[in-house]
């Protein structure tokens, strides 16, 4: 993604816009507005922002978490070196306009996830549960990341005169280890009154809640077997901590977001659960609105039987995980007898047509034969063309041969 330093850098100024601070500045709050958005936030959090215009992609780059629309980025943060990406500083705030979202499937989908989200008001705790595989306990999130919500933490809406949204703490990740305290993130994801903006804040978090490294003789394979136990205790530590634990202090992060404003925009009810006027129909997947089955792929997990040639076909190894394969409305997902995976797929149901893109997976060294036969899965699944349901078996045909699945 390409970005177009507007203003490089502004110092967080007490009571101030874009006046430089005293070298030694006492803890207040802190205000930044530009073109028409602004915010407060303590000195605790930063000392200062780099204002920046990120380009966007191409709405046809395929890439994990998809291609980047264009928005404005508030990158915060300490000391003297501006940074030049919001990976770099503490923390950052997004503001994209939400007509912008056209031609961006990913995008636009978070965009209606986060109001049927807001519209329903549904019992957040539903979402405070570990990762299943599937994507389905996933709340919204802008920008997209090539990984998973490992767990989400501390769910709570926010209704502002300005704004409405959910803040939450997760972690992405890509393999199965324990949490350290400097893997944590807290996020607004919220859209404004008028409907015209979607604003997304992240803040790297650190407490001393979790070891601060992995142990030397963290055992993989005994982690593993107690998963579920762990994301779920540290789910509830997580939720029973005080705003102090972390740093910054939670206090101070949500008393930036209430503070969330855009000049003149007015105040209306929270936004419907219909597209934007400005969105065709077009980019709302299928899948969502017109077919809950997804074409009959969804609601079942597939597991690999066999693949390659449909006259003389490969057998799955045994020794590995099974592989596996699940459809969702936000994507698919699986395990490839050794790495977990997901991404994106298109279908046409009445063509029986289908293609994955933007796959990503985690990085576990897998043992021979085990690691050439996922490496042949995985390539398979980025050549495959059409696709069959008979009752209880799923094939998918790709360039080189056939993926045979088994649903239960």
């Amino acid at each position: 993604m390409k970005f177009k330093t507007l203003l490089l850098v502004m110092i967080l100024a007490l009571g101030a816009l874009i006046v430089l601070p005293a070298s030694a500045q006492t803890t207040g709050s802190n205000t930044v507005a530009f073109n028409g958005f602004s915010f407060s936030a303590s000195s605790t959090i930063a000392s200062s922002v780099n204002i920046m215009q990120a380009a966007g992609d191409p709405a046809s780059t395929e890439q994990p978490g998809g291609p980047n629309v264009q928005h404005t980025e508030f990158v915060l943060y300490n000391g003297t070196e501006v940074p030049q990406d919001y990976f770099s500083g503490v923390g950052s705030i997004h503001v994209y306009n939400t007509a912008d979202f056209a031609g961006y499937q990913q995008a636009n989908q978070e965009y209606q996830n986060l109001q049927n989200l807001l519209s329903q008001h549904s019992d957040l705790t539903q979402y405070m549960v570990p990762d299943t595989g599937t994507n389905a306990n996933n709340l919204p999130y802008l920008p997209g990341v090539g990984a998973s919500q490992a767990i989400r933490a501390r769910a709570n809406y926010v209704d502002t005169s300005s704004m409405s949204g959910v803040t939450y703490i997760t972690v992405f990740r890509q393999d199965v280890s324990p949490f350290t305290g400097d893997q944590f993130l807290y996020t607004f994801q919220g859209i404004s009154k008028d409907n015209a903006h979607y604003v997304s804040a992240i803040f790297t978090l650190n407490t001393g809640l979790f070891p601060a490294t992995i142990p030397a003789d963290f055992d993989e394979n005994a982690f593993g077997a107690t998963l579920n136990d762990y994301m779920t205790q540290s789910i509830a530590t997580l939720n029973g901590a005080q705003p102090t634990d972390f740093t910054p202090s939670l206090t101070d992060l949500d008393a930036m977001v209430q503070s969330f404003s855009f000049a003149g925009a007015p105040v209306t009810n929270p936004p419907a659960a219909t597209p934007p006027a400005t969105l065709p129909a077009t980019l709302v997947p299928t899948q969502v609105n017109t077919d809950p089955t997804l074409g009959g792929l969804a609601n079942k997990t597939w597991t690999l039987v066999s693949y390659g040639d449909p006259a003389n076909p490969t057998p799955v190894l045994q020794g590995g995980q099974p592989i596996t394969l699940i459809f969702s409305s936000t994507g698919v997902s699986g395990n490839g007898s050794c790495n977990g995976y997901g991404g994106s797929f298109q279908y046409d149901s009445s063509a029986g047509t289908i293609s994955f893109s933007q796959l990503v997976h985690t990085l576990i060294a897998c043992d021979q034969p085990i690691n050439d036969q996922e490496n042949a899965y995985l390539d398979a699944l980025s050549k495959t063309t059409t696709y069959v349901i008979t009752g209880n078996q799923l094939q998918i045909t790709y360039d080189g041969g056939v993926l045979t699945y088994n649903g239960a």
